[in-house]
This record gives C-alpha cells, structure tokens and sequence, in this order.
C-alpha cells in the first residue's frame, strides 16, 4: 500500500517536471522567434500544414475551387483599379462613408496603398 503512494508521488512529481519543461520551453521558443522570421515560418509550417487536419483541408476539392475563386476575385479587383484610376492632379475621394459622407481624399497613387 505504502510502495503504490509512493510510486504514484513520484510520477505526479515527474509530470509536474515536465509541464515546468514544456512551459519553460515554449516561453523560450516564442522569446527566440521574436526577431527571428525564418525560425517563426518553420515552426509554422511544423506545428500546422504537417497535422492531418490541415492536410484534410487543404485536398479537399470545395476549398481548393474556393480558394482558387477568391483569389481570382482579387486579382480582378486589382486589375479593374489599375484600368480606371487614371493619374490625375487632384485629389480623388478614397472613402466615402453614409454617415459622414467623404471622409478620406487623397492623391490617385494612394489608392493602391490603402488596402494594406
């Protein structure tokens, strides 16, 4: 009776160990991936697109079609931009709001740059 507690006491306190471990070693890696981009993209690519989930995700066929629509729909988006804004002298309104009415004008380059 006696042996078993012990025997339990101890891997309780192993287990703890290792959660110390883990937690230690995670503050680690996110305190070393911080100014590192290379490190941060290949723990990326280790800890997500190798589950199965992602991989499930990734071949099914509705999203590779949505996927591929919406990128579509984007670069169209860009495309019609570059067809109708025209350079221009003055200054072209950038966005427009219901309540406010233009709230945001600026030079015609501008409006490639405010999406990002």
């Amino acid at each position: 009776m006696f042996l078993k507690e012990v025997i339990e006491i101890t891997k309780r306190r192993k287990n703890k160990m290792l959660i110390k471990k883990t937690k230690q070693q995670k503050k680690e890696e996110q305190k070393s991936l911080l100014g590192k981009p290379k490190l941060f993209f290949e723990w990326l690519k280790e800890k997500f697109f190798k589950s199965d989930q992602i991989k499930k995700f990734l071949h099914n066929e509705i999203i590779d079609w949505l996927l591929l629509m919406g990128f579509l729909a984007n670069f169209l988006n860009w495309i019609l931009l570059v067809i109708f804004i025209h350079p221009v002298d003055v200054d072209i309104i950038l966005h427009y709001n219901v309540y406010f009415g233009v709230d945001v004008m600026g030079k015609w380059k501008e409006v490639f740059l405010l999406p990002f």
